[in-house]
């Protein structure tokens, strides 16, 4: 793929600086993992809660409905850090990115999460409006699909570092 010589400059600049500053490096590393612990482990912890209200009662469904948006906040932040990390590191092997096809398997799974992020909203919408088990329905089938996809998107993220 050929990237626009003046993206292409600044990815190489920015690579140099980044192979050339370990702390720079690391920190935006650090960044990317910090991302995928705060928004992964708060939404695979909030899919277990969805799990266990979509089989309880009206009480720990309201409970679960009242930690929904906290957990969206903090998913959207983790994300945002995911993002602009990420991006910084692709941009430090533009090349060798572009090059890889794991590296847009990632970006389709990534995604496919942000998709099923909506959808589970559509959910929580539909169970807070008295759609109660159809949005319930929609809430599980979605927890279980973040579930899937936040390992399935880190276990290729982990490939991408062998294959990038």
């Amino acid at each position: 793929m050929a990237v626009p010589a003046v993206i292409a400059h600044l990815a190489q600049a920015w690579s140099d600086y980044y192979d050339d500053h370990t702390l720079v490096s690391v920190t935006v590393l650090f960044g990317h993992i910090a991302g995928l612990l705060l928004a992964g482990g708060t939404a695979l912890a909030a899919d277990r809660l969805i799990l266990d209200a979509a089989r309880g009662d009206e009480t720990l469904r309201a409970v679960c409905l009242a930690r929904l948006p906290g957990v969206h906040r903090m998913v959207a932040f983790g994300l945002a850090l995911v993002v602009v990390s990420g991006a910084l590191m692709t941009f430090s092997d533009l090349n060798a990115f572009l090059a890889s096809g794991v590296f847009y398997l990632k970006g389709a799974f990534f995604v496919l999460l942000i998709l099923n992020g909506f959808v589970l909203l559509g959910g929580e919408r539909g169970a807070r409006l008295g759609d109660g088990a159809r949005g319930w329905q929609r809430l599980r089938a979605s927890a279980i699909a973040s579930s899937v996809l936040w390992l399935a998107t880190a276990f290729i993220g982990v490939l991408l570092t062998k294959a990038a």
